[in-house]
């Protein structure tokens, strides 16, 4: 399963995403910090796995793209 798969359709959820990704985005949180408010944002019992770089890559694919200045949080 993707991570497309576990997202939750709540307006809360949509919402929270948003910021969680754009605050990735910035580079003012990690990517695992992103992955962990995902989680939650989605009330995800039973998580995907976790990996940086795919994490990272779906990220991408949705729009979210880090300068070379924010890469790091």
């Amino acid at each position: 399963m993707g991570y497309a798969e576990y997202l939750s359709n709540t307006t809360a959820s949509v919402k929270l995403d948003q910021k969680t990704f754009k605050e990735w985005e910035r580079g003012e949180i990690t990517t695992e910090q992103a992955f962990d408010q995902y989680v939650s944002n989605n009330m995800i019992g039973k998580p995907p796995l976790y990996h940086e770089l795919l994490f990272e890559h779906w990220l991408n694919s949705l729009g979210y793209r880090r300068s070379m200045y924010g890469k790091k949080a």
